[in-house]
């Protein structure tokens, strides 16, 4: 496993992650980006939706949000993150949302008047505008509707200046028109030193005192190859929100889902038959055990390898990597 140092080290590059290694990297700070996903050219967005969610989403697209009512939640994984297949509509933070946050927060130097001119320049550098030409009929549809309904409407700004209506946000803008951040941002942060590393998928964050110090991640070579790699950075920015997403569940929530869902289904299962399909599942798609063992905090690999459970087509494989079955036939012919 290759092992190296960098300055900064920046976790996924959608907005925060772009604009993070933008800044520091115009600083002088040496900056690594790791995305999960590939780098897309114009010519291979506006796909069809099944081929654009294998390509651009995060698990084909198809990652549940668990609950009494469970939704489907979507985010990208490529160049870019999710601006890439959003609408590219665009709000400034609304005044009584920072109120809130100062209130609640104690969160400083962050009132409406003090990020006016972030504003302003993100505004800019993404071309956020009005259409400023005739809305599509779909849109005068719809404005027909608010007058007949007696509501008041607005038009959104966009980051899609001189969109070309090929209603293909959601499967990356083939013209280019759209500002996502693999168009707006990533290339000048690449410009300023910036590195970014696509098909690394971080694995594991390694920390020291409470601090997150690094990650352990697999990339992806264009062959299909894989490999494990450590990167120790002195400071590591990356999405630890503490909310409804990628917040560990607690016991007595998992407990009452798995009661739920055996009652929906019709037949037992535990919570810790998840856990064995998890490191199985991991361990087929090639993640390391090591990595599985750190992740499932086993402290022998010993322990890990019970999860591996080799079907009768992985040990024929791996007896024929070895040569093993050609001298079996040998001996028999």
């Amino acid at each position: 496993m290759s092992t190296e140092r960098v300055d900064v080290l920046v976790i996924g590059s959608g907005a925060g992650g772009a604009v993070t290694a933008l800044e520091l990297a115009s600083a002088g700070r040496g900056v690594c980006v790791l995305e999960e996903g590939a780098r897309h050219e114009l010519a291979q967005y506006g796909a069809g939706s099944v081929e654009a969610m294998q390509r651009l989403y995060r698990r084909r697209g198809m990652t549940p949000i668990t609950g009494r009512v469970p939704i489907g939640y979507v985010e990208g994984a490529c160049l870019g993150g999710s601006t890439e297949i959003n609408s590219g509509f665009w709000h400034r933070t609304p005044r009584e949302v920072l109120l809130r946050y100062k209130s609640q927060f104690d969160l400083q130097n962050a009132s409406p008047e003090e990020l006016d001119p972030h504003f302003e320049w993100a505004e800019e550098r993404l071309h956020v505008s009005l259409r400023g030409s005739a809305w599509p009929k779909s849109t005068q549809v719809f404005s027909r509707g608010i007058e007949a309904m007696g509501w008041s409407g607005q038009e959104v700004p966009r980051a899609a200046s001189g969109c070309e209506d090929t209603n293909t946000c959601a499967t990356g803008c083939p013209k280019g028109a759209k500002q996502g951040m693999s168009r707006a941002v990533l290339p000048d942060a690449e410009r300023a030193g910036a590195r970014i590393l696509t098909g690394c998928r971080a694995r594991m964050l390694l920390t020291s005192k409470r601090r997150v110090t690094g990650v352990l991640a697999e990339i992806e070579h264009a062959a299909g190859a894989r490999e494990m790699i450590r990167i120790d950075a002195d400071h590591v920015f990356v999405n630890l929100w503490e909310g409804p997403i990628g917040r560990p569940l607690s016991y007595a929530s998992v407990d009452k889902l798995v009661a739920r869902t055996r009652r929906r289904v019709g037949f037992h299962f535990t919570a810790h038959q998840f856990r064995h399909t998890y490191a199985t599942l991991a361990y087929r798609d090639g993640v390391a055990l090591e990595v599985i063992g750190a992740v499932l905090t086993h402290r022998s690999p010993t322990s890990t390898l019970v999860y591996a459970h080799p079907t009768a087509e992985d040990l024929r494989r791996a007896l024929d990597e070895r040569g093993v079955l050609d001298r079996v036939r040998d001996l028999i012919t």
